[in-house]
């Protein structure tokens, strides 16, 4: 699944609607930042909720934490990431390895990142992911990584609740849509 931020344009979009149908894919339009992004089997995607309240009401300051939580978890795992001047996300210098699409409703964010673990570049080849045809897409596995998905998240966990400073809960999946609309009212 590709999924469009409000700044993305069809442009971006290189395979056709045949293609894609073909190929069982559909691009999603989505409230956050950003442009066209893939979703699919070999990412770690978060969608954190969080009442931004709490970090000053300042997206680019919970977008420079989120990318501090990748970059502390790559590192875990001896990649050595960055962030780019005028660019959002996570990069190697393999290329971009996480994107970062922010959203949020009365300062509850709703939207969050991908992190390439091992996913088909096939998929990114159908785009210009994040709106860039300049720069590569990278993935852990570019760096030697064969690792699970739940032993990122794991790792991943441990450093979100270190840079934000929380205890992360478990949510059922079905029950996230419920918990976002309850917070937003709570706090709008």
């Amino acid at each position: 699944m590709y999924t469009m931020g409000r700044s993305g344009s069809q442009d971006n979009v290189k395979a056709s609607p045949e293609t894609l149908l073909a190929a069982g894919l559909e691009v999603i339009e989505v409230d956050r930042g950003g442009d066209v992004t893939y979703h699919g089997p070999g990412q770690l995607v978060g969608y954190p909720v969080l009442d931004l309240k709490g970090y000053g009401q300042d997206l680019h300051h919970y977008s420079w934490m989120l990318e501090e939580v990748i970059i502390r978890t790559l590192a875990k795992y001896g990649i050595r990431s960055f962030r780019e001047t005028g660019l959002t996300g996570v990069w190697t210098e393999k290329g971009k390895i996480a994107a970062i699409g922010i959203g949020v409703r009365n300062w509850v964010s709703i939207h969050g990142f991908s992190l390439n673990i091992n996913p088909d570049m096939w998929y990114f080849s159908l785009i210009n992911p994040c709106g860039i045809t300049n720069r590569p897409v990278a993935t852990m596995r570019d760096f030697g990584i064969d690792t699970s998905l739940d032993e990122v998240r794991g790792k991943l966990e441990q450093q979100f609740s270190a840079v934000f400073n929380v205890q992360l809960l478990p949510v059922q999946e079905d029950c996230v849509d419920e918990l976002i609309s309850a917070r937003t009212h709570a706090v709008g």
